[in-house]
């Protein structure tokens, strides 16, 4: 037994080292592809955020703090006009909920979270194209 422990405490670290020295896998790495997913994804969650919120209090979050409690590692403002490149704009109503963000590549992309179920998307090249309900209306990406 005790070699056995030897054996695996001995493959633990190795098993660790090669984890910490594989290269990261960021967006900027993939090009603009990887960039567009990396800012898609935030928006993904921040959805989730909203949805959760949403199950439990039956109208959308209306503060970046209510958004925050449910998705912590994300930045939250209050103003669309107010997104950037890391940071999710979001305007919200009781029935309701639009989030924007733009991707390291530039392009603008937004969802919409409207009642229990419906999700609408949209993308551009300025904020100005995705930063209400009515222009991100698409079924997908």
């Amino acid at each position: 037994m005790r070699a056995f422990r030897s054996i695996v405490a001995g493959l633990i670290p190795l098993a660790l080292s090669a984890v910490a020295c594989s290269p990261s896998k960021d967006a900027s790495a993939d090009g603009v592809a990887g960039q567009d997913a990396k800012a898609q994804t935030d928006l993904r969650n921040a959805y989730a955020a909203a949805a959760r919120f949403y199950t439990d209090d039956a109208t959308y979050p209306v503060t970046a703090a209510q958004l925050n409690a449910f998705e912590p590692r994300m930045s939250f403002d209050p103003v669309i006009a107010n997104a950037s490149t890391g940071t999710i704009g979001f305007s919200s109503a009781s029935s309701n909920i639009t989030f924007v963000t733009q991707s390291k590549s530039g392009t603008w992309f937004c969802i919409v979270a409207s009642g229990p179920g419906g999700v609408t998307f949209g993308k551009g090249v300025a904020l100005t194209e995705v930063d209400s309900d009515v222009e991100c209306a698409d079924a997908s990406w």
